[in-house]
């Protein structure tokens, strides 16, 4: 069996770059991720004026939570 994630792609809606949708094999995990948020561990967001940084701090709780879940990246 092969773990191959399928995109689907309409012939009778516009024609674009994208999937439309995706299809994902049953025995495959799935992770999502919620609440990206610029938090920190006291629950504050820091930075109240450099969204760069804040951006930063969004991809590095995102980075945890993957690493956590045994994922990454």
């Amino acid at each position: 069996m092969t773990n191959k994630i399928s995109f689907i792609r309409s012939t009778h809606l516009a024609h674009v770059d994208y999937a439309y949708a995706s299809r994902v094999p049953s025995d495959m995990d799935l992770l999502f991720l919620a609440g990206a948020c610029p938090l920190n561990k006291e629950g504050e967001v820091p930075h109240a004026q450099d969204y760069t940084l804040q951006a930063k701090l969004c991809v590095e709780n995102m980075k945890e939570v993957l690493k956590e879940s045994g994922a990454s990246l």
